[in-house]
């Protein structure tokens, strides 16, 4: 049955009229009847599809249950309440933004398969880095920076499993410590960013198994890019040309490194407990 709120509203004011059946407030019970309805909808049913773009919209409305829907929509309401935003509305069936809702709560829930993620915590979790990595709110964001959000919290799983968080501080120390004497410029506000702050945890690592310090593996990289008066993003700092760097800066300073170790940990096997 598809029918308007104010519609509801209506009638079911008309049939409490009938039978003589006093509600002190028809409204409130008309959208408590609606939300309850809600996760019962017959979206699961046939649908004639006569066009592709119909094809594609009825995708995206079967895309992630009503029910796991209706859980997002309230976890997102209540995040964004959290952090102050205005003009927050619930987002509910036959609203605009119901059926892009259901395709984010579907990248949602492959968001919590992945990572292991019992569902409430898991749609926080995505709710929580979507909304940092935006300066305003725009559901549509959040469908297109899924990727973004899965990589961020692989790196936000990797800091809080870090094993020796005081030796990934002091890569991230030497590094900055470098910029600052090359350029009068602080790094501060790396720490803060989750994806470049987890590259030094991969430095540590990596310093560890090659058996070079720290100070030796960071100078390296600088080293590199120091012919074109570059400054390394943390970004560039792991992989195959780094070892590279090191290998070659070590060569020329006659520096001996130590016995190599294992690999480090595999991180996107970790799941959330």
């Amino acid at each position: 049955m598809h029918v308007s709120q104010d519609r509801f509203t209506l009638v079911l004011k008309q049939m409490l009229d009938k039978h003589d059946i006093r509600v002190q407030d028809v409204e409130a019970l008309a959208n408590d009847l609606i939300i309850a309805c809600a996760p019962f909808a017959l979206t699961h049913r046939s649908i004639s599809v006569t066009s592709q773009k119909l094809l594609n919209k009825t995708e995206r409305v079967k895309a992630t249950g009503l029910k796991d829907a209706a859980l997002f929509a309230h976890i997102l309401t209540l995040q964004r309440r959290k952090l102050k935003h205005r003009g927050i509305t619930t987002i509910k069936p036959g609203t605009p933004d119901w059926i892009t809702l259901k395709t984010v709560a579907a990248s949602a829930d492959q968001f919590v398969q992945e990572f292991g993620l019992k569902q409430k915590e898991g749609y926080i979790a995505y709710i929580e880095v979507a909304l940092t990595k935006m300066k305003k709110f725009g559901l549509a964001k959040i469908k297109s920076m899924h990727a973004a959000i899965c990589n961020e919290y692989e790196a936000i799983l990797k800091i809080d499993y870090d094993k020796t968080p005081e030796l990934t501080k002091k890569a991230y120390i030497v590094y900055s410590g470098i910029v600052s004497a090359k350029t009068g410029i602080h790094t501060n506000g790396i720490d803060k960013i989750p994806e470049k702050y987890a590259v030094f945890v991969d430095i540590k690592d990596e310093a560890a198994r090659l058996g070079v310090t720290l100070d030796v593996y960071i100078t390296a990289q600088f080293e590199a890019f120091g012919f074109r008066d570059g400054i390394p993003d943390p970004l560039q700092m792991t992989g195959d040309k780094a070892i590279t760097r090191v290998q070659r800066y070590c060569y020329e300073n006659k520096i001996n490194p130590g016995k190599v170790t294992s690999k480090a940990i595999d991180w996107k096997k970790i799941k959330q407990k």
